[in-house]
């Protein structure tokens, strides 16, 4: 064993002494990227959103809990009150104003698109026969 042992011992080690790496020259191509040609797209002029072509829409921004939907989503559930809204049913057309004053005779409507994309106020009787009822947000929930 002790024969072993000084054999490992008094053998020479070689050591490499240069620690410069060896790097090989890479030489990197140019990589040409041609640039595509312009897409052009046209796009039709667009139309100006019109709130007063939405009657709910329009009664929404003086009866901010009105919820969203159609004029013919709504169905009466109070009587004539200032600030509450009216339905009406022009000849199966639906459609809503805000009551924004209260008379003797009537109502005045602050509304949007009666007439064509237009802000209209107009006094309304009690008695017209387009009205479907009166509308209120139920605000208990």
């Amino acid at each position: 064993m002790l024969g072993l042992f000084l054999t490992l011992f008094t053998q020479q080690f070689i050591y490499q002494t240069d620690y410069t790496p060896q790097v090989k020259e890479r030489t990197v191509k140019e990589l040409v990227i041609e640039e595509p040609a312009p897409i052009e797209v046209v796009l039709p002029p667009r139309e100006e959103y019109n709130i007063n072509c939405y009657c709910v829409t329009f009664a929404r921004q003086y009866i901010p809990d009105l919820p969203k939907g159609n004029a013919d989503s709504f169905k009466p559930n109070t009587f004539p009150v200032f600030g509450g809204a009216v339905l009406f049913d022009y000849e199966g057309v639906s459609h809503i104003a805000v009551i924004s004053s209260l008379e003797a005779n009537g109502f005045w409507v602050t509304e949007a698109n009666y007439k064509h994309c237009t802000r209209t106020v107009r006094l309304v009787k009690y008695n017209d026969p387009a009205i479907k009822g009166f509308y209120e947000p139920d605000i208990t929930n």
